[in-house]
């Protein structure tokens, strides 16, 4: 008989765990810790006590044979494991791109016009009648790393994200009774090391909070309440599926025939779908090579079939525990079968920060009251660095996301970006308005026949032709300029740690700095990609 064991697992470093279909410059972060990624670090355990050939014996019915399946950690939220969000909810796009932090929104089953699917979050906490939805974003972070191949004539800049750390997953193990002592031991409270580079400072995690182990899949346990089938039934997959039908050729989607088969119904009809597809890989450590790519059904699908009989309540839990199509044991194929889904409602997080240090002593003490001038002002310079230092942070991803709507790039020499690159930097230490009249002249020089870029006119005429999304790259280096004594491109407006008697603020020349760096970062990127610096 198998149990289930929940457990957390904890980001102590950022953890790189890669998409798939990775881009030739970049590669994305996927956002939750995968079922084969954790039984990776059991089986690294799992040898070094037993020293012992997996592939032999009992040591391979335990691994190989699905008598230990792990599935996939999602982000913990509100003491629970959450969910993928389903695929089948749509919003109007307005509505969307407006929607703030501790702001809800009404998501519906059939679009109307001008609605668009709601792709707000991957992964969400929901309520036991599946029509209120908490949107939960993982943060990530990014990294530029630059390749100098010797065999290529080009320095190589590639792109990379990781998921942050100090972060929490929760994850399932299925497990048979007999071996949950032993996952308990090797695992629960142990640091294991999760993903890519783990030998440079990343990948290090810690499993805690290991359960006893639950007869009752955790996965079903939120959406017992539905299970009044009566014509219908709704399938929403918990995890990517490799699946195959009769004559094994891979699907994206589920047989009618195989349904009613599972389920000993009379028949099956398939009525509608709203279904994402994921390119599937891995890596064969004994060929060392990577496996083919599949095309599989992504979590969060939802497909709905027309039925006639009655679903056996005990062959349902069956078919929930065993999981569809090809490596279950690594958490594929998981997903849960509800007889109806209805409009609702998705909201952001709420803006939990945990006390630090600050809240302890603001919480204690009377801050205004019985602190002295010279120790408001400390705490008044640590707030403002604070804030500077996120501000920053901010700045290397905002040149990450801008070079993205960058349009004829070429129309630029490399002689050109550095141009601009040199004079970004050279006016970076001028007060803000010297700085701006310095630029104005420098356009103004380049415009004429005899600029900065030669004697001929047509060198500001081909500037026009580089864009930024929409603008000409004069126009958009101007727009920033001139409004360099205030911050407007940050990603995240809630970087400030708000405190009674403290007003968290940044200066003039603070803001034309950071400005101008992110106009010669912007430069810099275009050379470093072309191999220049």
């Amino acid at each position: 008989m198998f149990r289930y064991i929940e457990y957390d697992i904890e980001t102590l470093q950022n953890v790189k765990l890669a998409k798939t279909d990775v881009k030739e410059d970049s590669e994305e972060s996927i956002e939750y810790i995968t079922g084969s990624a954790i039984r990776g670090a059991f089986i690294y355990r799992y040898i070094k006590k037993y020293g012992a050939d997996i592939s032999q014996g009992i040591h391979k019915k335990k691994i190989f044979s699905g008598d230990i399946t792990f599935l996939n950690a999602y982000p913990k939220y509100d003491n629970k494991r959450s969910i993928p969000f389903p695929k089948c909810y749509f919003a109007p796009k307005d509505k969307m791109k407006k929607l703030k932090k501790d702001d809800w929104l009404e998501i519906k089953l059939n679009p109307c016009a001008g609605f668009e699917k709601v792709r707000l979050s991957n992964f969400a906490a929901v309520n036991d009648d599946l029509d209120k939805y908490t949107g939960i974003n993982v943060e990530k972070e990014s990294n530029l790393h630059i390749n100098k191949n010797k065999t290529d004539s080009k320095t190589k800049i590639f792109r990379y994200e990781s998921i942050k750390r100090g972060q929490v997953f929760r994850g399932i193990i299925k497990v048979r009774e007999e071996c949950i002592d032993e996952v308990r031991e090797l695992l629960n409270n142990s640091i294991v090391y999760i993903g890519g580079s783990k030998g440079n400072g990343y990948g290090k995690c810690l499993i805690k909070n290991m359960s006893e182990g639950n007869r009752e899949n955790p996965e079903y346990q939120l959406f017992e309440s539905k299970n009044y089938f009566d014509k219908e039934l709704y399938l929403i997959t918990m995890s990517d599926i490799i699946y195959r039908n009769k004559l094994g050729k891979y699907k994206t989607l589920i047989d009618e025939e195989f349904i009613k088969d599972r389920l000993g119904l009379e028949s099956v009809g398939f009525v509608d779908s709203n279904i994402e597809t994921c390119v599937i890989s891995g890596f064969n450590n004994k060929w060392n090579c990577r496996t083919p790519q599949i095309v599989g059904i992504k979590a969060g699908s939802v497909f709905k079939y027309d039925i006639v009989g009655e679903v056996d309540s005990q062959k349902l839990i069956e078919f929930m525990d065993e999981g569809i199509g090809e490596r279950r044991v690594e958490g594929f194929g998981r997903f849960i079968i509800i007889d109806s889904l209805t409009d609702g409602i998705f909201e952001r997080v709420k803006e939990e920060k945990e006390e630090d240090m600050l809240s302890i002593i603001q919480r204690e003490r009377d801050l205004t009251d019985r602190l002295s001038d010279n120790e408001k002002k400390q705490i008044q310079n640590l707030l403002n660095s604070i804030y500077r230092k996120r501000i920053t942070d901010q700045l290397y991803k905002m040149v990450d996301s801008t070079v993205l709507y960058l349009k004829n790039k070429n129309k630029l020499s490399n002689n050109q970006w550095g141009k601009f690159m040199q004079f970004f930097m050279d006016i970076n230490d001028l007060q803000p308005e010297e700085g701006i009249k310095k630029f104005e002249k420098y356009i103004e020089k380049i415009s004429s026949k005899t600029g900065s870029f030669g004697s001929k006119k047509t060198a500001y005429e081909q500037l026009k032709h580089v864009k930024v999304k929409e603008e000409n790259i004069i126009d958009y280096f101007t727009k920033v300029i001139r409004n360099s004594q205030t911050i407007t491109w940050l990603e995240d407006d809630n970087l400030k740690d708000n405190f009674e008697g403290f007003d968290v603020e940044i200066d003039g020349n603070f803001a034309y700095r950071m400005n101008i760096n992110f106009l010669a970062e912007f430069c810099r990127y275009q050379l470093r990609k072309e191999g220049t610096i």
